[in-house]
């Protein structure tokens, strides 16, 4: 029989089981993506070679020729428990079960104090600020598997105060749900529903379609709970209606128009303050300039569309607003990542961008063991670098105005990618500093712009307002 040690030491020899070929274990500290199988010693302790990795495309890769490096964060047993309150545990996974979920969608703005004037100072600036959150959806599966979900939310008609029809008082909506299953880098249609409204009186009110009723094991009452008022009619997902919409549904005009900021990195300087310390093992490394100066290090949001983009996932909708599912592709000769659609060097990285993404917003934990604090290291900060996303951060050509802002076409046509764009910011649309007549922000709850008397968008924009958003934060609950 062999010695735990010397079954270690084969397992350092040949660990990448998925490609059978063998490959140096002191690889694995560039923690490369193409290397699928590292830190053998976790076998025996965790029960798996490693859980995941990130592509790094080359950075820091010891084959290519780079004067680049990673930071690694400190060993947070280093720190002291009074500093700890503030720093973050990027190493930790210690974490119960999570189930993932989607942003919260929310209305158009309920107040325009602010917007300024079309052709002037026409700006959505503060748009996340004056907007109700509505509903958001949540996997009915626990766990990583949940974050596998797509969602598109298509609009179809704005409310109408006229009628006593209960299914006609509301604005409607469509509701689309696929998933991603990275094996085949594809999306698969699940389920539609058509129609959906905030009415509870309604028919097609969407907690009655697709469900409410949430079923989850209580570890302090040591049973399951289940609540929620309707039964789940979505095999996939469920409904959390939000408690505002609840008490008061008396705004029939809501309309599904947005979600708010994904959650990004807390990164906090201090948990890198070892690099200080003589005999670091990267030079020149300035914490200030990285953090705190010229060139702040973020985490940066999702990809969202930012002009008409073509989508083929639905054959009755011609494009999608929000995040961007198209996979990146790789430059093979520089290993680096590009959105680049036709080059030789260009071969297709088979995971869509979202798939990382979605997997580490963990919860954190506080007193672990009654003594040790980890910190969050995930915020929920609201239009963090303008990444709350809004249908009326969309700019559009309203007139034959022949003076063209940037990224825009100068010919008013709809199947042009360039006649819409989306600004993350929602500033002021201009010419250098001058303010551009014939172009505005959409204004759902304007009448005459975009919406027919029927309470129909009109066919420039009908079918072609959907945005699309990725469920996230589901985590197996094991510590790894």
């Amino acid at each position: 029989d062999e010695s735990v040690d010397q079954t270690q030491e084969k397992l350092h020899k040949q660990i990448d089981l998925n490609r059978g070929e063998s490959i140096p274990l002191k690889r694995s500290i560039s923690y490369l993506s193409q290397d699928a199988n590292q830190f053998p010693e976790r076998f025996y302790k965790k029960g798996h070679l490693r859980y995941a990795s990130y592509p790094t495309c080359g950075f820091s890769d010891p084959r290519v020729n780079t004067t680049s490096g990673i930071l690694l964060s400190k060993d947070y047993q280093d720190f002291e428990v009074s500093e700890r309150e503030n720093i973050p545990d990027y190493n930790s996974f210690e974490c119960h079960y999570q189930t993932a979920k989607t942003p919260w969608i929310t209305s158009q703005p309920e107040n325009r104090s602010g917007f300024g004037t079309i052709g002037t100072d026409d700006n959505r600036a503060e748009i996340h600020s004056k907007v109700q959150n509505l509903f958001r959806f949540w996997s009915l599966d626990d766990g990583e598997v949940g974050n596998r979900f797509r969602i598109k939310i298509n609009i179809k008609k704005r409310g109408d105060d006229n009628t006593t029809n209960t299914d006609e008082q509301y604005a409607s909506f469509d509701v689309y749900i696929s998933e991603y299953d990275p094996r085949t880098n594809e999306f698969t249609k699940l389920q539609e529903f058509r129609d959906l409204n905030l009415n509870p009186d309604s028919s097609m009110y969407i907690g009655r379609e697709i469900g409410t009723k949430n079923t989850y094991y209580d570890f302090d009452a040591d049973k399951l709970i289940t609540k929620g008022k309707y039964e789940n009619k979505s095999k996939f997902i469920r409904v959390e209606i939000h408690e505002d919409i609840i008490e008061d549904n008396s705004n029939n005009m809501y309309i599904p128009s947005g979600f708010r900021s994904y959650p990004h990195i807390n990164l906090e300087k201090d948990a890198f303050n070892h690099y200080k310390v003589n005999g670091s093992n990267v030079a020149n490394v300035d914490l200030d300039d990285i953090f705190n100066n010229n060139t702040p290090i973020y985490h940066l949001p999702p990809l969202y569309a930012l002009n008409y983009y073509e989508d083929d996932l639905y054959e009755d909708i011609n494009n999608n607003w929000g995040i961007v599912f198209t996979p990146p592709k790789i430059d093979k000769t520089e290993q680096e990542f590009s959105l680049k659609r036709n080059s030789s060097n260009i071969e297709q990285q088979k995971l869509s961008p979202h798939y990382f993404y979605t997997k580490y917003f963990l919860s954190g934990i506080e007193n672990i063991d009654d003594q040790e604090v980890k910190n969050n290291v995930w915020i929920e900060e609201d239009n963090y670098l303008n990444s709350f996303f809004h249908l009326e951060k969309i700019a559009f050509k309203n007139n034959n105005d022949n003076r063209v802002p940037r990224n825009f076409n100068s010919n008013f046509d709809l199947n042009n990618v360039k006649n819409m764009q989306y600004k993350h910011s929602g500033s002021k649309i201009t010419i250098g500093a001058d303010p551009v007549n014939g172009y505005e922000y959409l204004n759902l709850s304007k009448d005459s712009d975009i919406w027919k008397d029927n309470r129909e968008l009109k066919s420039a924009f009908n079918n072609k307002l959907s945005f699309d958003f990725f469920t996230y934060g589901g985590f197996d609950g094991v510590d790894i």
